[in-house]
């Protein structure tokens, strides 16, 4: 069973671009957060595993597929999130991150922004710290 973590908002936004998409950060003040460089945060989220894309797609031209090929062709431990799929690339897809077999190290996220903000949410629900 997972302990959800404690309530508050950890996440913000900070930008939606012309394509919807946004992008967050860890609130900075969170105490015990420091900033990282980008090869840390590359590092710290490809360290551990396993990965969930949530987003993932059947259709081999979207960039929910590819992502999930390239975990896939790198040998990583990954679990496809769709709720509208059953299996994505031959892999049983899960509805939403609460149903996965076990808790992600990380998530790739290639949502609408509508979808990513609730999705960071629930990833900070699961204590789920490494998101791109």
């Amino acid at each position: 069973m997972r302990t959800p973590a404690p309530t508050g908002r950890r996440f913000q936004v900070r930008e939606t671009n012309r394509h919807g998409t946004i992008a967050v950060g860890v609130d900075p003040h969170t105490p015990g957060v420091r900033p990282m460089t980008s090869q840390q945060q590359i590092d710290a989220f490809l360290s551990g595993g396993p990965h969930a894309v949530v987003g993932a797609s059947r259709d081999r031209s979207k960039y929910g597929n590819k992502v999930l090929r390239a975990y896939l062709q790198n040998h990583r431990e990954v679990y496809p999130v769709n709720p509208n799929s059953k299996e994505v690339e031959g892999i049983e897809a899960f509805p939403d991150l609460a149903s996965l077999p076990q808790l992600p190290h990380g998530i790739s996220m290639i949502t609408p922004a509508e979808v990513t903000e609730q999705v960071v949410e629930q990833a900070g629900d699961l204590s789920i710290k490494n998101l791109w």
